[in-house]
Order: C-alpha cells, then structure tokens, then sequence
C-alpha cells in the first residue's frame, strides 16, 4: 500500500496536491503546530538574551491571602490526598471543604483530617446542588483576597499556589488559570493519548492562547480569582462548564486573564473511550454554543458599550475553533471522497503524514517549555497516533455542539442535579 501511494503521490501534480491538502489545517495538530512554533522562535530569542544579560525571573514576592474552595460529590477515596497537597503549602491559606450530598464518607474524612486544624473547614449539604451551588456557598465562609478553586479529585504540584498568585500582582488580573497534567497516563493507550493532549493543549496551548490575546478559560479543576473581580459576575452560575462562564463574565467585566503554566495540578483521566466521550460530549456541549451564540452574544458585538475587540476576537477564535472547523472537515472530507473516490486511501495517507510532520514540530515546543522533560518525552512517543486521535474529537465535538444547537442538551446533563436543571435558565 505504501509502495502504491508512493507511485501515486509522486505523479500527482502540485497544484493539485496544495489545493487537496487544504483542508488540513482544519485538523488542531498542524493549525496549532504554525502558532506554536511562532511563539517558540520568539521565546528562544528571549531566552537567549536572559542567558548572555544574566537576568532572572521567577520569584516569589507575592503573598496575598488565599481561600482553597475544595467542593465533591462521592469523593471519599481522593479527598484526602488532595488535602494533603494543599494543607501547609502556603503562609496565609484557609481552605474550605464542601461535601455536595454526597453518599459516601468524603465529610467524615474530611473532618477528620480538619481536626485541630483552624484554617481548614468542613461544610456537609444534606442536598446535592451540584459544583456551582456548592461553590457558591463556600464563599460565604471564605475571606480569601484570593479564591482558589479545586477539584476534589485533584492535587497540587510542588509551590503550585505560590505560582498561582503571582500574576495577581498587576491589580488589573481578575482570574489566572494553571496547569491541569495527568496523574495516569500510562494506563492505557487513552490515558496517554490524553496526557500528551493535556500537555499540548494546556500547558502549551494556553501559554500561545495567552500571547496572541485570546485566552479565554481557567479551568474549574485548579484556577485563581480575585475575590473583588468576582463581586460584579455573580460568583459561579449552573454549568456545565461553569468555570468557562465565569472566565467570560470576568473578562466582560474588564479585568484580565492569565496563564501560569508553573502553577501545577495533576488530575486522574478516563481510562475507556466511552468516558473519554461523555466527558467530551459535556464540556463541549454546554461550551461555545450556549456562551458565545446565547449567553455571552453581546461579545460577538464589539461596538457595544461594554464591547472590546479582545473579546471578540475571543468569541471568533472559540466559535472558529469548536463549531466552524469540524463543520468544515465533515464537508472537505465529503468533497474528496466524491473528487477522488478510487484514490481516497492514498489521499488519506497524504493527509497523515502531513499531520504527523506538524505534529512532531509540537512535539519539539513541548519539550522546550517542559519541566519534566524525561516524563514529557515518553508521552511524546504517542504522537503518531495523535492524528486519529484528533479526528474522534473533532467528531464528538462536532457532534455535541450540534446537538446543543438544536435541542440544549447541556441543560440535560445529570452533572447538574435534576431539580437546579429545571430551575435554571435555559439559555
């Protein structure tokens, strides 16, 4: 077969190939791979001129007082460990437990590990709310000037809420958002698929969204807020995603987002194709449809008093990303199968290995901005994989924000408890 596409790919001419070969950048690893490696050359120049100027960074002269919210359902087997990783990692911290209705012991062990321990509380909600409702009150025992949000099945890196706080020393930063890595990726081929996904789309990912002015997410596992630029948003509102929702309200507000990719939280992924689907399937189906075309409009109005081109430019690139680009494939891939319907396998293996080549020029940005170079490196080995991979969720992605459009299945998610869906506002 190889052989066959080899003869073939070697007759065909090159206008034709450019213009078949179009459709590519519609795959996330080569439309990435240009941007990254943009951001890269900059940044070896910058890194090259600290190095011969001896100029240092990284220190940690910020110290404001900090309120962890840890909020589970049925978190009994993890809280505790997430606990450890918090608890004494910072001079002025409080940390504040709430057990969503959950079923299990997550509050008995929890309060058992608060036990002597003043800065800690344990808060027990007979009802389940769900995230938001349970964050939300948190707050009301919380005077941290800044909040931090964690998931119960998560745990912090090494200095990870010092990290953190840094970039609020520009009073204009209203929320930051860190780092999500896996703590399980060799479970299995989806587990490692995932954690070189993470790697690229998180820690790389956010690093270039946040150099080109359009990031526009802090993750609800592990993020940071100021308490006063959350005052005028209202706190957390029903998801999912919620934490997507407030990172939009803040940026609407005024105030600024960034990205620390130091500020380190490590959390367990689906390890079946069908978890990693339904996961999928929720966070994007509650996503760009339901905030940018109904909930968040005014961002695509830039006119507007309270518009701005930051955040439109913001909506442009989410709405692009998410709904235009896998709309875009399904028909380029419709058009090359009736253009080329006995070559479409020596089409299909032209597109491969053009992907493959861009994603190995992501490999090479990962591995510079990576801490961890031994662990990064192996996960890398499963970048010829990646462009199968890339498909499936451009396929779930296409296929959830499809049905958000036409029937608003986010506000049917069981994330969300059953009596909060029907209360809420379907936007």
């Amino acid at each position: 077969m190889l052989v066959q596409w080899y003869y073939w790919i070697s007759e065909i001419r090159t206008t034709e190939l450019i213009g078949m070969m179009a459709g590519f950048l519609l795959i996330d690893g080569p439309r990435y791979a240009l941007s990254r490696v943009l951001v890269l050359s900059h940044d070896l120049v910058v890194s090259f001129w600290k190095l011969l100027s001896g100029t240092h960074s990284r220190e940690f002269i910020h110290c404001p007082s900090v309120t962890v919210i840890i909020a589970g359902y049925n978190e009994s087997e993890t809280i505790s460990a997430t606990l450890n990783s918090v608890y004494a990692s910072y001079p002025r911290l409080d940390i504040v437990v709430v057990d969503d209705g959950s079923k299990d012991d997550m509050a008995l062990i929890a309060s058992a590990f608060a036990r002597g321990k003043p800065n800690v509380t344990v808060l027990r909600r007979s009802q389940r709310g769900g995230k938001s409702s349970a964050m939300n009150y948190a707050l009301r025992f919380s005077a941290g000037e800044i909040v931090v949000c964690l998931d119960a099945d998560s745990s912090l890196g090494t200095n990870a809420l010092w990290e953190i706080v840094q970039p609020f020393q520009d009073p204009q930063v209203g929320i930051v958002s860190a780092s999500i890595l896996p703590r399980n990726p060799w479970v299995n081929i989806w587990t490692w698929m995932q954690s070189y996904e993470y790697l690229h789309t998180i820690v790389v990912g956010r690093e270039v969204a946040q150099r080109f002015g359009i990031l526009s997410i802090a993750s609800g596992a592990f993020a940071a807020i100021r308490r006063e630029a959350m005052k005028p948003t209202g706190a957390w509102d029903v998801g999912p995603p919620e934490d997507f929702d407030l990172t939009l309200r803040i940026l609407r507000s005024g105030s600024k987002i960034k990205f620390t990719r130091y500020a380190q939280c490590y959390t367990d992924m689906p390890t079946t194709l069908l978890g990693l689907i339904k996961q999928r399937m929720r966070w994007d189906q509650g996503a760009v449809v339901r905030n940018f075309l109904r909930k968040h409009f005014e961002m695509l109005q830039p006119w507007k008093p309270n518009g701005s081109m930051s955040n439109f430019l913001i909506a442009v690139e989410g709405l692009v990303i998410n709904l235009c680009c896998p709309l875009a494939l399904a028909v380029y891939c419709v058009c090359l199968l009736n253009k080329y319907p006995s070559d479409f396998t020596n089409v299909a293996i032209t597109i491969y290995v053009i992907s493959a080549f861009f994603e190995l020029l992501q490999v090479i940005t990962l591995l510079y901005y990576s801490d961890n170079i031994r662990r990064d490196a192996v996960i890398c080995l499963v970048w010829p994989f990646m462009p199968f991979y890339q498909l499936l969720l451009l396929g779930v992605r296409l296929m959830s924000n499809l049905q958000e459009l036409i029937w608003r299945v986010s506000y049917k998610d069981n994330y969300v408890p059953k009596h909060v869906r029907e209360a809420t506002w379907k936007w």
